[in-house]
């Protein structure tokens, strides 16, 4: 028998991109679904789907997947962001692998991931990655951290054909809000892992990380989307260090 797939996602708003998300997943035997805090439009939309919907409030990313596989039926548990789209070639590339009868699966299976910014795919900015999403869970587990959570396994990998489309921003307002909401969590984990900073290493990541990202990950071929992309990237790093030598110098006040 073809193994049972779970698919989990965190949810925060009801849009037409998360109906097309929860859409792109509907093949899969289960789907969970958790919310981080009361959304009357979302639930209502969920309420009418065949999801499992749980309440939890949000510590971190990494922690709230952690809850979200903990109710999950099955052991193979795809995970994706509910502003990802399985696409068709994917959904097809994950069903063929899991019927083939002669080849036994693997830990966890590796996903291309396309970046859509502000509604214009990404082609190079460092932005083609292929994580780990669809994997079992007794052979491997997601990490604790509160931002850019990622999936440990030590058992083997494969690859599967076929995008997962990421449409992370939808205007550059949306980015903006994501942005400050991100480098705060991702200082206060640097905060409680003892990580330390000053200004000088502040500053200069920013030219170095806007070089690596334009230049030699070829960032100038996605025009100005690019441009934009590669600048704020870099400037992320920066001010997620800039909010944990604030959040040092309000601990030493305090």
């Amino acid at each position: 028998m073809t193994p049972p797939i779970s698919a989990v996602l965190l949810a925060h708003t009801h849009s037409a991109l998360f109906e097309k998300v929860l859409e792109s997943i509907n093949w899969c035997d289960e789907t969970i679904v958790v919310l981080s805090t009361p959304h009357p439009e979302l639930e209502t939309f969920l309420s009418k789907t065949t999801a499992k919907v749980f309440f939890r409030e949000l510590e971190g990313f990494g922690p709230q997947k952690q809850f979200a596989m903990a109710q999950a039926s099955h052991d193979w548990i795809l995970s994706i962001d509910s502003d990802e789209v399985v696409s068709s070639d994917l959904r097809n590339n994950i069903k063929k692998r899991f019927e083939e009868k002669d080849r036994p699966l693997p830990a966890a299976f590796s996903l291309k991931r396309k970046l859509f910014f502000c509604g214009k795919p990404l082609r190079f900015s460092g932005t083609l990655t292929q994580p780990l999403r669809l994997f079992d869970r007794h052979l491997a587990r997601m990490s604790s951290d509160k931002v850019h959570e990622f999936i440990k396994t030590e058992g083997p990998c494969e690859h599967l054909k076929g995008e997962l489309l990421h449409f992370s921003y939808e205007s550059f307002n949306d980015y903006l809000t994501k942005f400050n909401r991100y480098t705060s969590l991702a200082a206060e984990e640097l905060l409680q892992k003892g990580v330390q900073t000053n200004l000088l290493f502040i500053w200069i990541r920013f030219p170095l990380l806007f070089v690596r990202r334009y230049f030699f990950q070829l960032g100038f071929f996605d025009g100005g989307a690019g441009f934009t992309w590669c600048f704020f990237s870099a400037l992320y790093s920066s001010v997620k260090y800039l909010k944990l030598w604030d959040l040092h110098k309000k601990s030493k006040a305090s």
